[in-house]
Order: C-alpha cells, then structure tokens, then sequence
C-alpha cells in the first residue's frame, strides 16, 4: 500500500481545552533499568505484508497487515541489547511495496527506558454484567493429564538466561480512585464433589537452545523524576472463574480493547507515522490520549522476535501542532450522536510536545527498548496491554526450541523492569500465538511440527516459572471444518470433532486442569466474516453462527470444560473469554449482518440467547491501522479522520443493529468521551 499523504489540520475552530488535565508530551526523565543482556545480532529480514495463507476449506485468511515505508533515522550509536532468535523470512501471497530504507543507522537513545509513576485521575472502566444467580461455580478438578511430547529444541545461536539483579522499585504516588461499581451478590451453589484420579507426571519443559548471552552490568535507576499530571494506570487484575476483576475490590472489569501493529512488520514502532507530520497523526502520546478519548482501556500490541531484533528506525521528527483541533476530529459527527452539544461537555487538555518534535524522547538504541517503553507509557496512561505474537506464514519459530526460550527472554527483561511489580504487574497479558492455523499448527503434533497443545503448556510452564501470577491468552485452532479458522477452534465435543474431522483440542484442557496456572488462562478467539475468511455466508450469520461460537468457546465460559477422564462427579472449570480480533471494512452487506448476529452473541440477547453461553465483554477490534488489507482500521488513510462507522458499532448500547442503518450502534461497550 502507497504510503498515505501528508495531512494538515482541518479548518475545525480551536476548542479550549476543559476537565481534566492529560499527558504532556514533554519528554520525561527516564530511569534506566537493570542491565539486560545483549542478544545475538539476527539477520533483518525483509519487509513484507503479514497475510494469511489459503487453507483446505471454504474460508480464507484474516486481515492482511500492509508495512508504511521507513522514516530517516537520525544519528546516535546503539547499544548492546537482547536480541531474539531470527526466524525465516515469510513468503506472503501477497506483496506491498516497502518503504526506502533508513538513510543512516540509528545513534545513541537511553538505555532500557523505564517511564516515572504518574499520578491523577483513573479512567473510568466499563464494569461487565454480573454473573447470573444459575451459574455454577468453576472449580478445576485434578485429572490425569495426557502425557505429551517434550519438544526438542533445534540447533540454534539463541538465548540461554539472562542474569538479573533484583529490580529497584520506583516510588508510586497513590492513583485516585476509581468509580468501580460493586458487583451485584450472586447466590453460589454448592459444587459437587468431583472425582479426581490420581495425575499422571506432567511433560518436561523443553531446555532453551544454548546462546551466546553475556550479562551485562546492571545500571542503577536514576531517581525518578517529579511525576507529570496524566491519566493514571488502572486496578490490578486477576481472573476470578470466568471473569477479570479488580485485584483489590472483585469487580467485574470488561477490556475494551484494540490493536495496533508495527513491531511485528518491519516498522520497528506502532505504524502510521510516515502519513504526515502533524502531532494527531504522528506523534505517539497524542495517539494514544485519542485513542483514550474514543473509549479504548486495553491495547493490544503484535510483534515477532525477530523484529525487536531489529535496528529501530528514527520517528522523531519536526511536527506541526494540531493539538487544538483534538476536540472537533474527534466528536462524531454521524447519527445519533450528531445532535449532542459537545461544546457544553468537558473535554480534557492536552499539552503539545513544547519542543515542536513528534516522539522526542522515543528510544533509539534498541527496538526491544523500544517495545518495553511502548507498553509502559500505555499503562501509565490509563490502558491494559496485550502483548502478543504475531507472526507471518512461514515463520519457524512457534515450530522450534527458540519460542520458548525467546518468549523466556522476553518475560524475563520485561519482569526485570525496575516498575514491574508496582507498576506493571497485573495489567499486562501475554498473547502466546497468534492464529496458530496460519503456521500450518494444529493442536495435535502434525507434518513434522509439535502441536500448540505441547507448545502452550510447555511455554506456559516456563514463563510461570518466571512469574506466577503472569495471565496466559491462548487461540484455537485446526477446526476449519465448521468454519472455526485464524484463532478459533475450541470445540471439544466428541461428536463435533468426529463428524467434521476437528483438531481435537481436548488433551490441550486435560493437561491444563493439573497445572498451578489454570485460573490464570483466557481463552481468546478471532472471528470473522465472510469478506475476510470466504466461504458461504449461510455459516457466518444466524442460528449457524451462534451455534458454531457456542460450540466452540461461548460454552467454556457458561457450563465449563470437564475432564474427559471423569466420568462422574465431575466439576468443570469455566474460561474468562475476550475476543482477540475482529474486524471489517464494513462495506458489505454480508459484512454488516454478520456483525449484527455477532453483537446479539456477544450480548447474548433475542434472538441468539441460546443458553449456552454467557455475554462477553472484552475485546480487541482489529485494528487501529489503516494499512490492514482485508477490515482496513479505526483511522481513514488519512491516519487523522477516525472511521465513525466502526466506532458506533463499538458503542455502549446493546440494543439490537439496524437492518439498514450501517451506524446504529452495535452494544461492544465502547464509551467514548462524549457519552460518558
């Protein structure tokens, strides 16, 4: 795809900023971290399109990630930084023109940047529905697990363990509170006692592939400096039966999330900052406060290994501020919220960067620190963030003994982070595999490949050595047959599996209920419709649809997964959902039904109430990116003007979508800032 052109602000009257006070983008003091080691430099691959390859069914692939071309890099020297394993350079069906390349190589940034606490007040959260008084309670029972292979690593220049010091806490100035309703009480039933066989041993965690790490000397934090007024980061969460809630008080808490990729195709950085030079589109604390404002409290953001192995391309540049134009381009001008009188609503301010430089203080010395500023600088922000592989077909890596030891490596420098435990910790998730069916992996081993039942719990088992109290998101996969494709894929009835010929994820959950993690595992499906994954649309909407994603995951957060080993008294143990990606251009008719049927699933109301599952509530909307093939994003090609449509979707309601009406709302629980 052409890279965007440039854009100016829109003729919109200056609006005075009100409420409260948000970020400046004043560049921070930023306290080093402890010394990570440097990794083994890895080849760079060449950028192409992440796409999805064609598979033995009626569906296709979903949507296909465009690189932007490469900014200049500006001049400093880098630093010796870990590094992930290389993987093979993809082959896409598809091919879009990559940028020029950087002109110079990057030069000296700081080193592991750790952001300082902040204080002010926390974004409201969306609180999700109460659980209903008839749902039993989920308590794992302890069932002889399937003994799996123990997946043997392959030759490789890799990582072996980093030596950490002990991370130095940086001071945390008390967050004010947040208006979190307390949940309605729901009478408990008494579970029934399960019947619980003896286990039997679990598998051997695969060893990480030998490297050539050598420790650095850690480097003490500088004294944090005085915190600036923003949005301050959220609750803690955990996972309570099927639902997040607030470490502290038990509430409920729904994400209301969406991606944003660019560490995961070549751009070394969230992508879109080469479509112009103002700060509304290419600065990232000003994206990130408009994403704020449109209602979003999670991010997902995609990336490989072999990317943050990459040298980062330099995004700072001189931008022109638009900053005052913030309020109009983003209040919606489409039908119903036309009318509302946004002059009388209070809009929160927003310092331009004072130096005129979009991404001033964005590191430069490594891709990786520059991964680990991103996801701090979110959740100082006010977000949740999702951190998620997302490779392209053809990568090796999910397939050999370095995607456990990167994933390793990876959990270990952002655990190691001065602020993990009081800053970070609870608020970040980690998102093992992205789509495992475009890797050509299904849940059994298969072509020569382990399956993601071995690959998850042995790589689920070395990060909770790590950290245990780490949230797990998994994918589906190998279920294409009933139309279950690109992250779906969790049905476990015999029946279902033997008919259609399904991967049969059942081994994955019986090896699973033994570990100490299993409340710590959300299961996170993509679905899509028919303009992204082909196939018939009599399969993408209705009673078909609703039955297909109760089949598969809807009924793991309602009744529960039980034991195939148990045969009586047996207790399931019910799965937190949160919809890892989906996403449309919306220029279809089939589309727009589609996402009507799934917004009545999704909140379970007349006529898709099938008592077979429960309402979700959290969700990642693929994607912000305009540069996405198959759903383009949340922004025009503009990266300014938002795309209404979609947004109206997301909104709070859940009344049922017009037939006709494209921008009625859809009832996803986005609240925007002018509804709330």
């Amino acid at each position: 795809m052409a890279p965007a052109p440039s854009v100016s602000a829109p003729g919109i009257a200056p609006v005075p900023g009100m409420g409260i006070p948000f970020p400046s983008a004043a560049a921070p003091d930023l306290a080093p971290a402890p010394g990570p080691a440097a990794f083994k430099e890895a080849p760079t691959p060449a950028l192409e399109v992440i796409v999805r390859p064609p598979v033995a069914s009626p569906l296709g692939g979903p949507p296909n990630q465009a690189p932007g071309p490469s900014s200049t890099a500006t001049s400093m020297p880098p630093v010796a930084v870990p590094m992930m394993s290389p993987v093979q350079a993809p082959t896409p069906s598809r091919l879009m023109a990559p940028g020029p390349a950087p002109s110079q190589a990057p030069v000296p940034g700081p080193s592991v940047t750790v952001l300082p606490p902040v204080a002010g007040p926390v974004a409201a959260l969306v609180p999700a529905p109460t659980p209903s008084a008839t749902s039993a309670p989920a308590t794992s029972p302890t069932p002889a697990p399937t003994p799996l292979p123990t997946l043997a690593p392959t030759p490789s220049t890799n990582l072996t363990p980093m030596e950490t010091p002990a991370p130095t806490e940086l001071p945390t100035p008390a967050p004010a509170a947040s208006p979190t309703p307390a949940p309605a009480a729901s009478p408990t039933p008494a579970p029934t006692p399960s019947s619980t066989p003896a286990p039997a041993a679990s598998p051997t965690p695969a060893t990480a592939p030998p490297s050539t790490l050598t420790p650095t000397p850690s480097v003490a934090p500088a004294a944090s400096p005085t915190p600036s007024t923003v949005g301050a980061q959220l609750p803690a969460l955990k996972l309570v039966d099927n639902q997040f809630v607030n470490a502290d008080t038990g509430s409920p808490v729904a994400l209301k999330g969406m991606s944003w990729f660019g560490f995961n195709n070549g751009q070394t950085m969230v992508d879109g900052f080469y479509a112009g030079s103002t700060f509304q589109v290419a600065d990232f604390k000003t994206i990130v406060f408009r994403q704020q404002l449109l209602g979003f409290n999670a991010v997902r953001l995609p990336m490989t290994f072999s990317d943050l192995n990459l040298a980062p391309k330099s995004w700072t540049k001189p931008c022109t501020d638009d900053t005052e134009y913030l309020k109009g381009n983003l209040t919606n001008p489409t039908s119903p919220y036309s009318s509302i009188n946004t002059a009388s609503l209070a809009f929160p301010s927003f310092a331009a960067p004072s130096d005129g430089m979009c991404n001033s203080d964005l590191p430069n010395d490594s891709t990786l620190n520059r991964y680990l500023y991103v996801i701090q600088y979110y959740i100082q922000q006010g977000f949740y963030v999702l951190v998620d592989y997302h490779a392209a077909p053809g990568d090796t890596t999910v397939s050999s003994g370095n995607f456990i030891s990167d994933w390793q490596t990876l959990w270990t420098a952002i655990t190691a982070l001065p602020n993990f435990s009081s800053q970070l910790a609870g608020r970040m998730f980690l998102d093992l595999c992205n789509e495992p069916d475009g890797l050509g992996l299904r849940w059994e081993d298969s072509n020569g490949s382990p399956g993601m039942t071995t690959l998850y719990l042995q790589v689920m088992d070395a990060l909770y050595a790590i950290d245990s109290n780490v949230i797990f998101f998994v994918e589906g996969t190998g279920q294409n047959g009933i139309g279950a494709a690109w992250g779906d894929g969790f049905v476990t009835d015999g029946d279902l599996i033997s008919q259609d010929g399904l991967s049969d994820p059942r081994p994955f959950f019986d090896g699973l209920l033994s570990k100490p993690y299993v409340d710590q595992v959300v299961l996170s499906p993509h679905v899509y419709g028919r303009s992204v994954t082909g196939g018939s649309q009599t399969t993408k909407e209705g009673t078909p649809l609703w039955n297909r994603l109760s089949a598969s995951f809807g009924s793991k957060a309602l009744t529960g997964y039980t034991s195939s080993s148990c045969t009586t008294g047996c207790t399931p143990k019910r799965f937190p959902i949160a919809i890892g990606e989906f996403g449309t251009t919306l220029a279809l008719a089939d589309d727009l039904s589609w996402l009507r049927d799934l917004s009545s699933w999704i909140n379970n109301i007349s006529p898709a109430n099938d008592g077979q599952h429960s309402p979700v509530t959290s969700f990642f909307y693929w994607c912000w990116n305009d540069n996405s093939g198959d759903t383009g994003g949340l922004v025009d090609d503009s990266w300014l003007t938002i795309e209404w449509a979609k947004v109206n979707f997301l909104t709070v309601t859940p009344n049922g979508v017009s037939s006709t009406n494209s921008v009625a709302p859809g009832g996803w629980g986005l609240t925007p800032w002018y509804l709330q």
